[in-house]
């Protein structure tokens, strides 16, 4: 089986890459409140006369519906009302937050395209092999819907006929579907990875590729004992899933098996917590520069900038009074050393101007910001009040509250002066006794000391970086 830490590490390479790919299945939706197949179909099947077990066939029962009723509107009425009224739920919120370009899904409900536009991600859907030549503009994700939409149940797909034909039906979409795995790191959630048309695809892959194929990921929960079952049943059916498992290396599937689906919720967390902790906000303002003077204060941000991106890290800036020119030369001087490109690796975000509500507007702009990073730095955080007077920035504060909100990891450089000795002071007490802390904590003293170097604050700095 593979470790959780290894699918961890390996998968945010792939998200890092822009090769990362999901699948979801149908126990990805339950969290949200929908049904699973075996609920979906429980009417179908009481009306047919039969009961439901963990060994029956469902896209046999709903053939069966079909002949024997002649009609699979019962069906599609079902879907109707079963997928209808829910939000997506913390897993789909974590993955729409990642560059992750590619959703598949046998899913019919909408809620990977309501997670996309909650962050205002624009996406083309894809639900049959017509719409896969027609391309929505300026999109940076495709959802493919495999087995239908809600918005068209009739269509979707359900019985014994609609799978065996799928490879007519959908001859284009099962090519998109190989072609994507052979080209990205799928992710495999909620799916209990018995679907036919699955199969049909891993074993192409498989053939073309051999043992070239790319690696895939697949996350389940392990076979739970049931009241009453005897230790040789259950015994068994650890071994079914075993070898199972093992079966799945033939296409290059790799295993993570969980004692509870909570956990995909923690391992879809830290996956978002260290793919963020690449982008690093700089928080500052200066009308002073304190202690420090004003020429060796900007040199030390150029540094610190250059440094972070040298590292590999992204620097994200709100472009602050008296630093920000500063943040981004450092910034892009080091990209046009390493030839690395500007978009993507420095993200500006320069605040609006004028407007009725500034203060709300300016506060919803700092959500936006933050809320694509993982590490927040704020340096000195000093302005000029109306009568001229050097005051604190109270907008840094306002920064750091929201940083620490968005769980954001916080580095107030307190020597610096000003707001950020205050953040620096308030940060001390709030990490004192938190043992995540104990690898770097001398780090953080370092921070608030004044009578260090500005090239030891920028080392301690980076030092906290890399224990991350």
């Amino acid at each position: 089986m593979l470790s959780k830490d290894i699918l961890i590490e390996e998968y945010l390479k792939e998200i890092e890459n822009g090769t990362a790919a999901v699948f979801a299945g149908a126990g990805f939706s339950i969290g949200s409140g929908y049904v699973n197949w075996k609920k979906l179909l429980a009417s179908a099947a009481k009306e047919l006369g039969i009961t439901i077990t963990d060994n029956t066939n469902l896209v046999d029962v709903a053939q069966y519906y079909v002949n024997t009723f002649g009609s699979r509107n019962g069906l599609s009425e079902t879907i109707s009302n079963e997928f209808q009224g829910q939000r997506p739920n913390e897993n789909h919120e974590i993955l729409a937050s990642m560059p992750i370009r590619s959703y598949w899904t046998t899913n019919y409900d909408d809620l990977i395209e309501q997670a996309l536009n909650d962050v205002q991600k624009r996406y083309d859907l894809k639900v049959d092999d017509k719409g896969l030549a027609i391309s929505r503009k300026q999109c940076t994700t495709i959802v493919y819907k495999m087995h239908g939409n809600i918005t068209s149940t009739a269509d979707c797909v359900l019985t014994r006929d609609d799978f065996e034909d799928y490879p007519n039906t959908h001859k284009a979409f099962l090519n998109a579907l190989g072609y994507d795995m052979a080209n990205k790191c799928f992710l495999f959630l909620g799916l209990s990875m018995d679907d036919p048309n699955l199969h049909y695809i891993f074993g192409r892959v498989r053939q073309v590729f051999k043992q070239n194929q790319r690696r895939h990921f697949y996350i389940t929960q392990k076979v739970q004992k049931k009241e009453g079952e005897t230790d040789d049943d259950f015994a068994e059916r650890v071994t079914i899933q075993n070898l199972f498992v093992d079966d799945l290396k033939r296409y290059n599937i790799q295993t993570v098996l969980v004692d509870d689906y909570s956990e995909i919720t923690k391992i879809l967390q830290t996956i978002r917590s260290q793919f963020l902790r690449h982008y690093i906000f700089i928080s500052g303002a200066a009308a002073d520069y304190g202690k420090f003077c004003e020429t060796d204060t900007k040199k030390f941000i150029r540094e610190l900038s250059a440094d972070i991106i040298s590292s590999g890290r992204r620097i994200v800036t709100g472009y602050g009074l008296g630093i920000g020119n500063d943040v981004i030369s450092g910034a892009i001087s080091q990209l046009n050393k390493e030839g690395k490109p500007i978009d993507g690796n420095l993200v500006i975000y320069p605040f609006p101007q004028g407007g009725s509500d500034i203060t709300k507007m300016w506060n919803d702009y700092r959500k936006e910001m933050i809320s694509k990073c993982g590490v927040s730095i704020f340096l000195l955080g000093n302005k000029k009040d109306k009568a001229g007077s050097i005051v604190l920035s109270y907008g840094m504060k306002t920064e750091y509250d929201i940083a620490k909100d968005s769980n954001n990891f916080l580095i107030p450089v307190g020597a610096t002066g000003y707001m950020s000795k205050e953040l620096w002071e308030s940060h001390m007490k709030d990490i004192s006794t938190d043992p995540q802390y104990d690898a770097f904590i001398s780090d953080f003293k370092a921070l608030g000391d004044d009578s260090l170097s500005l090239d030891r604050l920028k080392d301690a700095i980076l030092n906290i970086l890399t224990h991350l």
